[in-house]
């Protein structure tokens, strides 16, 4: 999130932008309990504490992929988890909610076994961003064209440093249009 953080600072010089990375490299959100899927604790303790000490302006979610590998865990699963967090934003005071599409990955690899789900997956991580009233960032969209030159090719799943500068790139867009106001002078409205 460094690249965001010096667009946003760029862009927004007289402003004071604070960029947090709460994330958790590795992190599921989902397990399956006694009852089916649940979200896992660590993700919840971690999200909440998040919300409530920063309580930031804008949340921006890029989680799933993680899930894609425990058994039992559907598509359906993962989204309903991620829409317990936008709402969860919503109720902390958050004016946004950014919810990234997840990144392509390039089939046969290392860690890639899931490329086949992820753009299913991400029809419906739309369609629930929609629905919730928050801005869809299409990673995917942005970074399919270049695949090769974006995501790592050892693995086939994590992206490479240009392949986070597109991704800083694409939240950015959607950030400007979101808070962004047009007319003599540009405003935006962060605090």
């Amino acid at each position: 999130f460094r690249s965001l953080y010096n667009l946003l600072t760029a862009r927004y010089s007289s402003q004071p932008i604070t960029v947090s990375n709460r994330g958790e490299a590795g992190e599921q959100l989902t397990f399956i309990g006694d009852s089916g899927p649940e979200r896992s604790e660590e993700t919840r303790l971690r999200y909440g504490s998040a919300l409530t000490v920063e309580k930031p302006d804008a949340v921006l979610l890029l989680e799933g992929v993680n899930d894609f590998n425990v058994v039992g865990v559907s598509d359906d699963d993962i989204v309903g988890v991620l829409q317990r967090m936008v709402r969860e934003a919503r109720s902390a005071g958050a004016q946004a909610v950014y919810v990234a599409t997840l990144p392509p990955q390039i089939p046969g690899l290392l860690r890639s076994g899931n490329a086949a789900r992820v753009a299913p997956f991400n029809t419906k991580l739309k369609a629930m961003a929609a629905a919730e009233n928050a801005t869809a960032v299409d990673v995917y969209a942005a970074m399919i064209g270049n695949v090769n030159t974006l995501i790592n090719t050892d693995d086939g799943l994590h992206p490479l440093p240009a392949g986070y500068v597109v991704m800083a790139e694409t939240f950015f867009t959607a950030i400007k249009s979101t808070f962004e106001q047009t007319g003599t002078s540009t405003t935006v409205r962060l605090r």
